[in-house]
């Protein structure tokens, strides 16, 4: 009798999962009428999503798709990037990621912006990343509109330190001081994200400040 019961609990369980109550929603980006999110929640908790989920780029293309039990991820998921190719076939339990396979070029978006690493999973090797720092136009350099070209010189050393770095082309203190700052910048992002491109010798980069 015991065993009966311990089996009956057993089954019913998924079905009062299935059973319950559940209320529509949409997520708006904000300031749009683009729908960003679709998914139910439970009545009786409305912070518990509970059916199934979807997510939608920008230009209205599908982002992501799959199902929630009790605000966790169950089953298979799929995300998308904005041309609807599929990028990621997921498989969770209760919340717990079981299975998850990649596919195309992944981007990860770091130091606020300023580098981009890439990972190509079709071909599984890392691609070299996208390293853009821009050059901030000094305040009171936009207040005196000052406009002209700053020219950076500096070297590379085997351990792809910079040496050597010094103004050959001078504006203002204000917009040398910027673009010294970008080149340091950009040795230090080189040697943590790109080392294995770094090569010696001697540089030279022009910086234009110019109002707009």
């Amino acid at each position: 009798m015991r065993a009966i019961f311990i089996l009956l609990v057993v089954i019913c369980i998924p079905v009062f999962g299935l059973g319950q109550k559940t209320k529509s929603k949409k997520v708006y980006y904000d300031q749009s009428k683009q729908v960003k999110e679709t998914y139910s929640v439970l009545k009786k908790n409305k912070y518990s999503k509970h059916g199934n989920y979807k997510s939608f780029h920008k230009n209205g293309n599908l982002e992501s798709q799959g199902q929630f039990q009790f605000n966790k991820k169950e089953g298979k998921w799929i995300e998308f990037d904005s041309s609807r190719t599929i990028k990621r076939k997921s498989v969770f339990k209760k919340g717990r990621l079981i299975s998850d396979e990649k596919f195309g070029i992944w981007e990860q978006i770091l130091e606020n912006g300023m580098v981009i690493t890439r990972y190509d999973h079709d071909k599984n090797i890392k691609l070299r990343p996208i390293i853009n720092i821009p050059v901030r136009y000094p305040p009171k350099a936009r207040k005196n509109q000052t406009e002209g070209v700053v020219k950076i010189a500096w070297e590379i050393d085997e351990k792809c330190d910079i040496i050597n770095l010094r103004v050959v082309q001078s504006l203002s203190k204000a917009c040398d001081k910027e673009a010294l700052k970008t080149i340091r910048l950009l040795s230090q992002f080189t040697k943590k994200y790109d080392i294995e491109y770094c090569q010696t010798g001697k540089r030279v980069h022009p910086f234009t400040f110019k109002l707009e």
